[in-house]
């Protein structure tokens, strides 16, 4: 019993950082991620309040369920100053996925996404070129820098550095064009 309660428990993990900008801590961000057989459920929820020509007060919720490593659906739903900001949906029907923005709805023929920016926290990115946005709804380049060291820029420009150690997210330095953030790991 106790090996069965080990093993249970080894498939569950949770994550937490702190945002920090310019010194001060602005958020938070919590990941988990729960495997269930040949299920995995990967979840984050981040809360941030800063001052920028204004208060600002963001809160994003992203899930996503992959079934035997491949996507099955995710979600991206954002908003800032309680006024919606980004709401999408990917869900995989046969051998393609239906991209749900808003109202608009969009096809993308793939294989099967195997890995997508939610994973990024709780694998490295070891031989992967590419990883899946589910915000972006696209495939976006892996550039290696170093070991334990990759670099993801987005389509807006917003480039993000991520660092790993034992396979888990570090930190992560998010250059934007309008500011620079970082995102450390403040517990397992």
């Amino acid at each position: 019993l106790f090996m069965l309660l080990t093993s249970f428990n080894t498939t569950d993990l949770r994550l937490e950082y702190s945002i920090i900008r310019k010194g001060e801590k602005i958020g938070k961000l919590l990941f988990t991620r729960r495997a269930s057989g040949t299920e995995e459920h990967l979840q984050m929820r981040s809360e941030v309040k800063f001052s920028f020509l204004g208060q600002i007060t963001a809160h994003a919720r992203e899930d996503a369920t992959f079934q035997n490593q491949i996507l099955l659906r995710s979600s991206v739903f954002r908003e800032i100053n309680g006024r919606t900001k980004s709401d999408k949906k990917t869900e995989r029907v046969g051998n393609q996925y239906r991209l749900l923005d808003d109202d608009d709805a969009k096809t993308l023929t793939s294989a099967g996404i195997q890995y997508n920016m939610l994973c990024v926290y709780f694998s490295e990115p070891l031989y992967r070129n590419s990883i899946y946005s589910d915000n972006y709804q696209r495939f976006l380049k892996v550039e290696k820098l170093a070991p334990h060291h990759y670099r993801i820029e987005m389509p807006n420009g917003d480039v993000n550095e991520y660092h790993y150690k034992n396979g888990i997210c570090q930190r992560v330095e998010v250059n934007s064009f309008l500011y620079h953030s970082t995102i450390q790991l403040a517990s397992l």
